[in-house]
């Protein structure tokens, strides 16, 4: 799986490639990215983290 990373002053944002072929294993990944981001994860200098899942580009 593919992603991308952008990062800006105070965000990580982690982009992972949808597989559109795995329709079951995307709406679980997302489902999981939705729990990881309830979290509010921030590295040791308070850089947060988002993850996304993004359609193939």
């Amino acid at each position: 799986m593919s992603r991308t990373i952008t990062e800006t002053g105070n965000e990580r944002i982690i982009k992972l490639t949808k597989n559109e072929k795995e329709p079951e294993m995307m709406e679980k990944l997302t489902f999981g990215l939705s729990a990881l981001n309830s979290f509010n994860i921030n590295n040791i200098n308070g850089k947060k983290y988002l993850f996304q899942l993004s359609g193939n580009n």
